[in-house]
């Protein structure tokens, strides 16, 4: 879950090259995962035991294009890591219309997508989502010494718990510290299984959806040797470090959003299973300037998902943030991760805060051509 590991190296359009046991090939500005149509099971948690440890598990089915991300997903950042903006859409029009099921993403229709989750840093707006991080116990949801840290509200610093929901600042997240964000919606049946005491709101939903992302990642300068992204209740360190664990290592990912109801770095989830998650941007090793991205689904024991190794370039500078939009596209069945910029389409979302709607040519512009295709052959993760 976005913890950054060793790679093998894999087939390259032009020289693949090694840094820090990684394989890297070219720069490129936009990767489309293809053929993303899956079938099969993946372990799904039913039960936990927070006295005993006992965690048991069920069979839950998923089928189609882009499952099982098509189930809701959640938003994870990794610092050291500087958010100015998140919007997220969904099909539909602002007068509340739904278009009809199955004309996906980018389809060429005149069907648009609307906001329903948006973070603005500057403005200190969030509207339709809600700021999460595993350190429960501190102030909100529960730690246990069998499953460790739950779920939990924020500090508005992003260096802790909270006991009430707050909005992060206009910050930088600090090295190897974390924070998630889902919507503003309370969870139901429909999120599956909780884990008692956890803080837990519903993850995006729907098969067709956009991310839209404006952040840097600058590098982490700091002499601190100690810092952990897993504290404990009693945890106060806030420090940075470049030496330590995930150490100037930062991260977007997105999970299917019951992992982190259960317990997000333990193996009472179903991520071993293969329930999803894709990396966004993932610096792979310290103080690296390469960001990868990748999708793991089926069952990533095996050696995860498709994800060739072109990379994008790092965004250190806090004074000229990246815009990144990742596309679920159903009817195509694709992802796309695209670096906006003036050589690619959507030229409109360059430029100050993401509209409250997209229309059909905005849309269409963000899944323009892909110099980083990567084919999934149909079975994700075989």
């Amino acid at each position: 879950m976005a913890r950054g590991s060793s790679s093998t190296q894999q087939a390259c359009q032009g020289t693949s090259h090694e840094e820090q046991g990684n394989w890297y090939c070219r720069q490129v500005q936009h990767v489309t995962y293809e053929n993303m149509v899956n079938s099969g099971q993946y372990s799904e948690v039913v039960s936990m035991d927070q006295q005993t440890g006992d965690c048991k598990f069920a069979n839950r089915s998923f089928s189609g294009p882009l499952a099982p991300f098509d189930e809701p997903l959640s938003l994870h950042f990794r610092g050291p890591l500087n958010l100015k903006q998140v919007a997220v859409y969904i099909p539909g029009t602002p007068d509340g219309k739904t278009p009809q099921p199955g004309n996906g993403a980018a389809n060429g229709t005149a069907n648009q997508f609307v906001r329903t989750g948006y973070y603005n840093a500057a403005q200190q707006k969030a509207e339709g989502v809600m700021f999460l991080g595993n350190y429960g116990g501190q102030g909100s949801g529960r730690w246990t010494p069998t499953f460790g840290n739950t779920q939990s509200y924020i500090n508005a610093d992003g260096t802790g718990g909270a006991a009430a929901p707050a909005v992060l600042k206009d910050t930088t997240l600090l090295s190897a510290h974390e924070a998630t964000l889902v919507t503003d919606q309370p969870c139901d049946e429909s999120c599956g299984y909780v884990q008692p005491g956890a803080v837990a709101y519903k993850g995006f939903p729907g098969r067709d959806k956009i991310f839209l992302l404006e952040f840097s990642m600058p590098h982490d300068n700091s002499t601190s040797t100690s810092s952990s992204s897993l504290p404990s209740p009693n945890a106060t360190n806030t420090t940075a470090s470049t030496t330590g664990f995930l150490a100037d290592q930062p991260a977007i990912w997105l999970l299917n959003a019951r992992i982190p109801h259960t317990a997000q770095y333990h193996a009472c989830n179903c991520w071993a299973s293969g329930c999803g998650e894709v990396d966004v941007f993932e610096v792979l090793s310290p103080g690296g300037d390469k960001a990868t991205t990748s999708v793991h689904a089926a069952d990533p024991r095996s050696g995860g998902g498709p994800g060739g190794w072109d990379y994008f370039a790092r965004p250190v500078d806090v004074g000229r943030p990246a815009r990144v939009a990742v596309v679920f596209d159903g009817a195509r069945a694709r992802v796309a991760v695209r670096v906006l910029g003036e050589e690619g389409g959507a030229k409109e979302l360059l430029d100050g805060a993401f509209p409250d709607a997209l229309t059909a040519e905005v849309v269409e512009g963000l899944m323009e051509g892909g110099d980083g295709g990567q084919p999934a052959g149909g079975r994700l993760g075989r």
